[in-house]
């Protein structure tokens, strides 16, 4: 991205991304799981948009699609992945390459888990 002029507009960008970009792991995978990959990996991988769905449990942004829930981990024990874990990936990247640039979509569901 440093080779970009700050001129130019998004709109005039083409931008590689995934669709439910937390879904590597997620509850009922045969029907829901739209990524094969995590967040972290996503972004080595050259992706720079990302696509992630939100519900409010308590003080916590859990990610989830449609109603199956994301996770950390495969396990059927797993935690929720939430938006700290996310944005967690996403400084470490940040860090490691200041010029690149992540743009995220994060919808906040109305439907809880």
């Amino acid at each position: 991205m440093e080779k970009i002029s700050d001129e130019t507009k998004l709109s005039a960008m083409s931008i590689p991304g995934t669709h439910d970009s937390a879904t590597q792991y997620v509850s009922l995978s045969p029907i829901f799981q739209c990524q094969d990959t995590d967040i972290k990996t996503q972004l080595e991988n050259g992706y720079r948009y990302l696509d992630i769905h939100l519900v409010l449990k308590k003080d916590n942004f859990i990610l989830k699609h449609n109603f199956a829930k994301c996770k950390k981990e495969r396990s059927i024990f797993s935690t929720p992945l939430t938006l700290d874990d996310v944005l967690e990936d996403i400084y470490t990247f940040l860090d490691k390459h200041p010029s690149e640039t992540v743009i995220f979509c994060a919808k906040k569901e109305n439907r809880g888990i």
